[in-house]
């Protein structure tokens, strides 16, 4: 029987994390560069994706670049026919960090319009728990988190554009 404050602190971790995820896949918002070295399995080159991976953006070798077309992401490993075997540049859309494993001067890898998102995702994650039964509250919690889930969509992120529609007269978007 605690409190709700009891039970929204357990749980805040995995609700940022789960959010930080879905944002992560969903805007492709963090992109980190890594070096990788490809080499041949007889038809294509291979490499170990990244645990943080979520897709290639484009990668650099020989002087060539490559987009995220040529390349197919199976079981962990990247594919690709066409690159040459040895050492690349990737920069690869990733997943944000576990925040479990953050220290207190650890700052998270997405911008202030995707964090503001998150803060939105994760307060959906947890509404249910806080407040169950509550559909007014998780209603306005979850018209918030989709304006500005749109806006990052349609405008690239950033809050200027982000319209109160929930209580406007008409959509200001």
């Amino acid at each position: 029987n605690g409190s709700v404050y009891d039970a929204v602190s357990a749980s805040m971790d995995g609700a940022v994390n789960s959010a930080m995820r879905k944002i992560s896949t969903m805007l492709m918002c963090v992109v980190k560069r890594t070096h990788v070295s490809f080499v041949s399995d007889g038809e294509l080159q291979k490499t170990a994706q990244p645990d943080d991976f979520i897709s290639v953006k484009q990668v650099f070798s020989g002087g060539k670049k490559y987009t995220a077309n040529r390349f197919d992401a199976v079981d962990g490993v990247l594919y690709c026919s066409d690159i040459p075997s040895g050492t690349a540049d990737m920069f690869y859309y990733a997943y944000g960090e576990d925040v479990s494993e953050l220290g207190d001067n650890d700052v998270l890898s997405f911008d202030d319009a995707h964090c503001d998102i998150l803060a939105y995702g994760a307060a959906l994650e947890l509404c249910g728990e806080a407040y169950p039964g509550n559909y007014d509250k998780y209603v306005v919690i979850a018209t918030e988190y989709d304006e500005r889930v749109a806006n990052a969509l349609l405008y690239g992120g950033g809050t200027d554009k982000v319209a109160n529609s929930l209580y406007a007269k008409r959509r200001l978007i």
